[in-house]
C-alpha cells in the first residue's frame, strides 16, 4: 500500500469509526434531552464528546488507546496543540459531563434546561477540526482558526458575516442528514439548535425551562456496609462520585430564553443563538 493511500485510509477509519458515530450519539443526546431522560442525554452527550475527540487525534495520528473514557485527559491532550481552540465555558461543560456518570446512575445530577444549547455549541466548537485539514477548501479553513474566547469572532459568527458560511465537512453523517428533507432523524438535529441546520428557515421555540434531578441510591443511603455489601455483585463507582452532587450549568446563571417583540423565526432563530454564544463573553445585541 502506498503511503498516501494508508494515510488515506486512516483519515476514513477516524470518520468512520469516530465522528460518524459521534454524529448519531449526538442526534440521540438531542433527543433524550427533549423527551426529558437526563441520564440518557447525559450519558449519549459524554460518548458523543469522547469520540469528536479522539476523532481528532487520530487525525493528527495521536494514539488514542490510553484515553479510555476519561474526557479531561483527551482534553488535556487537545489543549497540547497550538491550532485547537476551544472556549472556556465549552471546557467547563466538557469537564462537567465528565463528572456526570449516568450510564448506571452511578452519580446524581440536576439539570436546569440549558445544557443541549451548551452541548450543541461545544460539538460544533470541537466538530470543526474533526477533518483532515489538507481536505478542507481555503474559505472553510478560516473556521479551524477562530478564537471563541473573542467577543468580536462571536460577533461575527452570530450575524454569520464569515466567509464561506458554516463550516460543513465532506462526507459528514450530520451533513448528510441535513441534506436530506425526508431524513427521519433531520427534525431531532435541527430542532432548537442554532448551531446546525439553517437556523434562517428553522423555527425556533426557545430552549424548555425545566428542572429535573435525581439522587443515586447511595448518595441518599450513605452506608459503608451497603457499598461494600453491592461491591461484591456490581462494579461500583468511586465513593467520592457516589458522594459528590453534581450540578450542570453552575457555571452561569440559568435564564429561560424569550423572544419578546420578535418578528418573524428568523429573528428568533438570530436571538436564541446569540444568546448561547453570549452567557459567558455578554456580546451585546
Amino acid at each position: 500500500m502506498k503511503a498516501t493511500d494508508k494515510e488515506k485510509y486512516i483519515n476514513a477509519a477516524a470518520y468512520q469509526y469516530f465522528r460518524d458515530v459521534a454524529d448519531g450519539d449526538y442526534i440521540m443526546a438531542r433527543s433524550a434531552f427533549f423527551m426529558f431522560l437526563m441520564p440518557q442525554f447525559f450519558h449519549l452527550a459524554q460518548q458523543a464528546i469522547e469520540k469528536y475527540m479522539k476523532c481528532i487525534l487520530v487525525l493528527r495520528r495521536v494514539d488514542t488507546k490510553p484515553f479510555s473514557h476519561d474526557l479531561v485527559d483527551l482534553l488535556k491532550k487537545l489543549e497540547e496543540f497550538q491550532d485547537i481552540f476551544i472556549c472556556e465555558s465549552s471546557k467547563k461543560i466538557i469537564l462537567e459531563i465528565n463528572t456526570v456518570k449516568t450510564k448506571y446512575l452511578e452519580t446524581s445530577y440536576c439539570a436546569l434546561g440549558q445544557e443541549c444549547g451548551f452541548f450543541d455549541r461545544l460539538v460544533w466548537e470541537l466538530r470543526r477540526y474533526c477533518a483532515d485539514r489538507a481536505d478542507l477548501k481555503d474559505e472553510e479553513k478560516v473556521f479551524l482558526s477562530l478564537d471563541l474566547n473573542d467577543k468580536d469572532t462571536i460577533t461575527r459568527i452570530v450575524q454569520r458575516s464569515i466567509t464561506g458560511g458554516d463550516l460543513l465537512l465532506d462526507g459528514g453523517k450530520l451533513e448528510k442528514i441535513l441534506n436530506n428533507s425526508e431524513a427521519p432523524s433531520r427534525k431531532n438535529l435541527t430542532s432548537d439548535n442554532a448551531f446546525f441546520g439553517d437556523i434562517r428557515n428553522t423555527e425556533v421555540k426557545g430552549i424548555p425551562c425545566l428542572t429535573l434531578a435525581e439522587n443515586t441510591l447511595l448518595q441518599v443511603f450513605h452506608d459503608e456496609e451497603i457499598y461494600h455489601e453491592l461491591s461484591k455483585y456490581i462494579k461500583m463507582p468511586k465513593k467520592n462520585d457516589i458522594i459528590s452532587v453534581v450540578k450542570l450549568n453552575n457555571i452561569v446563571a440559568s435564564q429561560k430564553l424569550e423572544f419578546k417583540n420578535c418578528g418573524n423565526k428568523n429573528e428568533k432563530a438570530l436571538i436564541l443563538r446569540h444568546k448561547l454564544l453570549s452567557k459567558v463573553f455578554k456580546v451585546g445585541m
